[in-house]
This record gives structure tokens, C-alpha cells and sequence, in this order.
């Protein structure tokens, strides 16, 4: 990246949380956790420092990197039910705005995407929490290499709402205007509950559950042009930068999608920074 790129799309950063700040009386505070999205991650590792890269640049960076059993996008497999590897870097300004990148290893089989083996997925966003309310809006490219006919846009609005430290109450809505560059119009929309266990002291277990309904203009798999997926699970924080979740993945397609649909366990291990 040029000097004078660089120069302006941190301009372009500042003026808007200017802005933000303007109009909502202060720069936005860290972002309550959920994919890919990339959203911000590591908010302990990065409230310790201003991110590797010092004063250089404004904001702060901050990364993760992880192996799952089974890359589960809205409940359908995107590696044959193998594994993944995945990872993803975020920079983000103190007012919430925030560019990313997250990518994984996949595999689609025989058929279209075939020659696919990797997504690599670029974000711009916003971030803001209000006392117990989070909002997070992105803009999302998904590009895979080799087949570029599936490359999309994804624009999402999450929502997160902390009631009183027992529980998380979520929320996603996600358009596309060309779904996975082959199912034209798409809407998602879902939510979801993440539940805390004050067990131990030394690790930090939540329970987490959530439910989506995909729909698009074309059909899915061939058979439908909406579904349902949904997953439950347990995530297991042996660290603040180290993390183990086991979960539950199921959709109501049915057969025709084979493994990739079938209801499976899911289990991947994950480190930020």
C-alpha cells in the first residue's frame, strides 16, 4: 500500500469517527464478542497496549488464528466435514470503526466451487456499545481464488444485549445481493443466546446457542430456497488468549445435502492476539 493510499484511508477513518463522536457524544467503547465475522477480538490483550505497530498507525490491531474439525457456515459444511484452518487480522479505531480480514481453508467437492480452496473475506465496519447494547455493522467481500464466479458482498447489522451479566442476547440480519455469486438476492436472519457459567475461577465457560433462517431468490442445494440452521455449544477459555468450543451444528434440508447438511459435532480450538 502506497504512502499516499495509506494517508487517506486513515483520513477517511478519522473524519468518520469524528463524526461518530459528534453525534454520539464519545468515541465508541470494545465490542462484546460472536463469524467472520472478523469483528474485533482479543479486547484484554489489546486494552494492555496501542497494538504492535505503536503510534504508527492510530487504533489497534489485534488477530486470531485456529483449527476446527468443520468449517460450518449457517450450518452447511464448506470442507466436506474436515478440517480448517483459519485466521484473521483487525485493526480498529478507538471510535469502533474497523477494517479486517479473515480467511479459511476450504473444500467444496466435486461441482461448482470445485477448484475452491480458500475463502478470504474482507470487512469494513462499525462498532458501538451504549451501557448493555452493542451494535456492529460491516460490509463484507468474500473472494475465493480460482473461482471467482462465487466471489459476493455480504451487509450485515448485529446486535448484542448484555442483561445484567447473566446472559447475551443476539441478534444478525445479513443482505446480499448475490448470494455465493449464484443465488441472487439473499436475506439471513437470526439470533441467538450466550450464557456465562460462573463455575471456576480458572476457566471461563459459556453456553451458546443460536438459530438462522437463510433465504434467497434461487434455490439452495437445489431443492429449496430457504432453510434453517442451528447450534448449540460450549465454549471452554483455558486462557485469555486460548479458547476450546465443542458444538452442536444441524439444518432442516435434510439428505440432499449428504454429510455437509447432516447433523454433526463440531469441535475447533482457537488463539488470539
Amino acid at each position: 500500500m502506497s504512502f499516499r493510499y495509506r494517508s487517506v484511508v486513515l483520513g477517511v477513518a478519522t473524519a468518520l469517527c469524528l463524526s461518530s463522536t459528534a453525534f454520539a457524544g464519545g468515541p465508541g467503547e470494545e465490542e462484546t464478542e460472536e463469524k467472520p465475522s472478523a469483528p474485533p477480538a482479543a479486547e484484554e490483550t489489546k486494552a494492555e497496549d496501542e497494538g504492535f505497530l505503536g503510534d504508527w498507525i492510530p487504533g489497534t490491531f489485534s488477530g486470531s488464528v485456529g483449527l476446527v474439525s468443520d468449517y460450518s457456515f449457517r450450518g452447511i459444511s464448506q470442507t466436506q466435514t474436515g478440517f480448517a484452518a483459519q485466521g484473521g487480522v483487525t485493526w480498529k479505531q478507538d471510535c469502533g470503526f474497523y477494517l479486517g480480514t479473515w480467511a479459511s481453508s476450504v473444500n467444496y467437492g466435486q461441482g461448482i466451487g470445485d477448484d475452491s480452496y480458500l475463502e478470504q473475506d474482507y470487512i469494513v465496519g462499525f462498532t458501538k456499545t451504549w451501557d448493555a447494547f452493542t451494535l456492529d455493522t460491516n460490509a463484507t467481500w468474500l473472494w475465493y481464488p480460482k473461482e471467482s464466479d462465487l466471489n459476493y458482498w455480504e451487509l450485515a447489522v448485529k446486535g448484542a444485549y448484555n442483561v445484567m451479566d447473566v446472559a447475551t442476547l443476539k441478534m444478525n440480519l445479513v443482505y446480499s445481493p448475490d448470494y455465493f455469486g449464484i443465488l441472487d438476492n439473499a436475506v439471513v436472519f437470526g439470533g441467538g443466546v450466550a450464557v456465562p457459567l460462573p463455575i471456576t475461577d480458572k476457566v471461563a465457560l459459556t453456553v451458546d446457542a443460536n438459530i438462522e433462517n437463510t433465504w434467497s431468490d434461487q434455490f439452495i442445494l437445489g431443492t429449496q430456497n430457504n432453510y434453517l440452521d442451528w447450534n448449540a455449544g460450549l465454549n471452554i477459555g483455558l486462557h485469555k488468549n486460548f479458547s476450546v468450543d465443542l458444538r452442536y451444528v444441524d439444518t432442516d434440508i435434510g439428505s440432499v445435502g449428504g454429510s455437509t447438511t447432516d447433523a454433526r459435532f463440531v469441535g475447533g480450538v482457537t488463539f488470539v492476539f
